[in-house]
């Protein structure tokens, strides 16, 4: 057995032989990142406070035309929102550290930081999508309101923050 863990951990010691960030986040980038955190922080409140008017079942599922097809008690609530805060701040927290990506093209020291800056910017994009979602889910099951689109947008913007990040990736790598 190795005496570093790391050694035989191919993604560690690659990311371990990359050169270290050294760029600064730009203030758009930080400002969506703390809004994302915001909108969960919001979401809970909201969420607590009518949690004890909340019915005991809640709609936890709906087909495709809005209608509801499951319900659940309201404490799933609480369930998916600890989830979805799990997410939230930890795509939030990854995206500080993109040394530590995957990445579809290789890294060299003339590229590293233009690559670090642009899976930031795509993991904060990410997280801000994953972060709208929550009060939409939320909203779906505690009122009347059909969300079935606005989630869908959601899942729309969520793939392609992922795609354009990807592409904005490889261009940043040439």
């Amino acid at each position: 057995m190795p005496a570093d863990p790391a050694a035989s951990d191919p993604v560690r010691s690659a990311a371990r032989r990359r050169p270290g960030r050294d760029f600064e986040t730009g203030s758009v980038t930080r400002w969506l990142r703390r809004a994302a955190l915001a909108v969960v922080v919001l979401t809970w409140i909201g969420l607590l406070v009518s949690y004890r008017a909340l019915p005991d079942e809640v709609p936890t599922h709906f087909a495709m035309s809005g209608t509801v097809d499951g319900w659940g008690p309201k404490r799933s609530l609480l369930a998916l929102g600890g989830v979805l805060t799990g997410l939230t701040v930890g795509t939030a927290g990854l995206s500080r550290a993109p040394q530590l990506f995957n990445y579809p093209v290789a890294i060299r020291p003339e590229n590293a930081q233009a690559l670090y800056r642009e899976s930031e910017r795509m993991m904060v994009w990410v997280t801000l999508a994953i972060a709208v979602f929550f009060p939409l889910l939320v909203l779906s099951s505690t009122s009347a309101m059909n969300m079935g689109v606005p989630i869908m947008l959601c899942i729309v913007a969520t793939l392609a923050a992922t795609g354009v990040g990807i592409s904005r990736l490889i261009a940043a790598a040439r």
